[in-house]
């Protein structure tokens, strides 16, 4: 009988890296009711919620302590909005759609604004690396 092989830990294995209050903040979002606005908004999706989660750890394992705080709102749609406000004057701000698809807006005050998706977290680390610049 072959012994089996250790699987390398996946992100969603590792230890979770977001601050406390911003893991408050996701789970006081994710319970939002239907109607949370007064207008029909839908709750947030569960996959948005996680995939929101996965990139915030992404991004914290990726450049410890040099992300700063997000700002995350709920969208009338189901989905997330995150906001980082860089020291430097950078702003990225990610949209996370209920599906879990994930664009971006990194806006630069010296350069000409980016938009697009995520779809690794190579990209997430990418974006990260220009705002930090």
């Amino acid at each position: 009988m072959r012994a089996r092989q250790a699987q390398r830990p996946t992100l969603g294995d590792r230890a979770n890296l977001l601050p406390a209050h911003v893991e408050e903040r996701l789970r006081l979002l994710a319970a939002l009711p239907a109607g949370w606005d007064g207008n029909g908004a839908l709750p947030v999706s569960r996959e948005a919620e996680k995939k929101l989660r996965k990139t915030l750890n992404q991004a914290y394992s990726r450049a410890p302590g040099l992300v700063p705080e997000p700002f995350i709102a709920p969208d009338p749609e189901g989905g997330l909005g995150l906001e980082w406000e860089f020291a430097n004057g950078n702003e990225l701000l990610l949209s996370v759609s209920p599906s879990g698809e994930v664009t971006y807006l990194l806006a630069m005050p010296s350069r000409t604004e980016q938009h697009g998706s995520i779809r690794s977290a190579a990209d997430l680390q990418n974006l990260i690396r220009q705002a930090l610049a």
